[in-house]
């Protein structure tokens, strides 16, 4: 549930799923051994704290990001306009 919740955070934002898909490779097999590609990519303009907060809850190593969705969303009400 967490995991959806970080993809559609990114998605909202620039109306694309995180991950590049090749249509030779299955989608599964992308999400599960691919990088997210960073939202500044995506999104230049995007402000650094609050691209560092979406792209810390999208790295693969759970140890590295957000453990639940209190902690993503404390962590985007910190940030500052």
């Amino acid at each position: 549930m967490v995991a959806a919740l970080r993809a559609s955070l990114y998605q909202l934002l620039t109306g694309k799923f995180p991950f590049r898909f090749d249509p030779k490779r299955d989608p599964i097999d992308i999400i599960l051994n691919e990088n997210p590609v960073p939202i500044r990519d995506r999104m230049p303009g995007l402000k650094k704290n609050l691209a560092a907060v979406i792209d810390k809850a999208l790295v693969r190593n759970p140890r590295d990001r957000s453990p639940d969705a209190g902690k993503l969303l404390s962590s985007l009400l910190k940030l500052k306009p």
